[in-house]
């Protein structure tokens, strides 16, 4: 459980790794406050960039590359040799199980014959031409409903000029027919119950003398596919492990990801799947003081308990730090934080010399208030008193603001809570 929360722009509490920070606007950005963007298609397999087009062709998966149906391990392409050596057998094995496509007739003799011969097999899928009809049909009717009156009258009455009390009257009528969200869920429930009033009941099962031991030994169960077998072939979905075909691996996705504020990019990753790293890289970690809880003390309430709080500086400059705590109705504990300190920069040797600026700021320390710092982190020492015993954990709101020294006068303030754990009565 994560001790230290930090707030985004949303009032959403996150861990600071979970979060973004936006150098433009100077606030955290969660999950929930990025616009994300595709960049590419890859297959994680063979590595290859594959177009949206593509993409969209191949029903985002590779072409060229399968997964075991049994264990589901990429499959590697086998030729074997024949009674003539122009007669060659290829053929998809797995490395792992040792399944093989023999066994399925699904061989060629060449590695693009056994591709297209793939292709074909999912053409003639009955499940997918179903698919293919119902996507149409839905498309037509979508094509059907912009072109009907409602929506023709609707901007009718967009129109500029002079509205009379009868358009007035009959766009109220239309936007009282709009549908939302909760009558598409009544919808549903109403058509389900449709269903199942319509549906036939089952046979109840006969009653059978057989043991459990028994019906095991009656069926071989290393040759009866399981469920998650079955879930990946929805169109077979066989009982029987030997009539499981291969499906085609999974395309994945490079994205984007942009400030909901100002749009700017605060992840971007490098064009080829081969690479981790990124051509912008804005998460939180990177830029703002980590904030750890060293010891969780016991609290009692009324009683001030001592809690050390260490501060870690990720930037290679010199930074100002400054804890306030915030009066928050939520807050079920105070506490007292110590004045305006600093952060050193981020060195690789943490005995290095950091400079006159640096050992000046340090000799200046209150030791009442620094436990210990080195290089790039402080340990300060606050104090916490619970308000009331309670149950759950004890919370409490403070707000860091920090400064870079040759960034100017900008002062991006953070908020964050502590959880700890609950208070006790003397």
């Amino acid at each position: 459980m994560d001790s230290v929360l930090f707030s985004c722009d949303c009032n959403r509490f996150f861990p600071l790794d979970h979060e973004y920070y936006c150098i433009d606007c100077q606030k955290l950005n969660c999950t929930f406050c990025v616009t994300r963007e595709i960049d590419w298609y890859y297959c994680p397999s063979c590595l290859e960039n594959v177009t949206s087009a593509d993409a969209f062709m191949q029903k985002s998966s590779c072409k060229k590359c399968f997964e075991c149906p049994v264990c589901f391990a990429t499959l590697q392409y086998q030729l074997q040799a024949g009674e003539t050596e122009e007669k060659k057998t290829c053929f998809l094995t797995c490395g792992f199980c040792q399944w093989n496509s023999l066994g399925l007739q699904m061989v060629s003799d060449s590695v693009p014959g056994l591709i297209a011969k793939n292709l074909e097999r999912e053409k003639s899928d009955p499940l997918q031409k179903d698919l293919s009809k119902l996507i149409q049909q839905l498309q037509r009717e979508e094509s059907d409903r912009d072109k009907s009156l409602p929506h023709r009258l609707s901007a009718r009455f967009r129109r500029p000029g002079p509205v009379s009390a009868g358009d007035v009257r009959a766009t109220a009528v239309l936007q009282a027919k709009t549908f939302t969200v909760r009558d598409l869920d009544e919808y549903m429930v109403s058509k389900e119950a449709a269903l199942v009033a319509k549906r036939e009941r089952l046979p109840e099962p006969e009653p059978t003398d057989q043991t459990l031991e028994e019906i095991r030994t009656a069926v071989d169960l290393a040759k009866v596919s399981t469920l998650e077998q079955r879930l990946q072939q929805p169109a077979s979905q066989s009982r029987n492990i030997g009539e499981l075909y291969p499906r085609r691996r999974q395309l994945l996705v490079r994205c984007s990801k942009r400030c909901v504020r100002c749009d700017k990019l605060l992840i971007k990753p490098k064009l080829s799947p081969t690479k981790t790293d990124f051509e912008r890289l804005h998460i939180a970690l990177t830029f703002i003081p980590r904030i750890t809880i060293m010891a969780v003390p016991t609290l009692v309430v009324g009683q001030e308990s001592e809690l050390r709080l260490k501060l870690r500086n990720p930037v290679d400059k010199l930074v100002e730090v400054r804890l306030v705590a915030l009066d928050d109705p939520e807050s079920t504990a105070s506490i007292k934080v110590p004045a305006e300190t600093f952060l050193g920069a981020k060195t690789d040797d943490p005995d290095e010399d950091a400079g006159a600026d640096y050992q000046a700021r340090r000799a200046a320390d209150d030791p009442a208030s620094i436990v210990q710092r080195s290089a790039n982190f402080v340990v300060l020492r606050t104090l916490i008193t619970p308000r009331a015993a309670s149950a759950i954990k004890a919370t409490l709101k403070l707000t860091l603001k920090f400064s870079y020294m040759n960034l100017g006068e900008q002062q991006p303030s953070i908020v964050f809570k502590l959880k700890l754990p609950p208070a006790v009565l003397p």
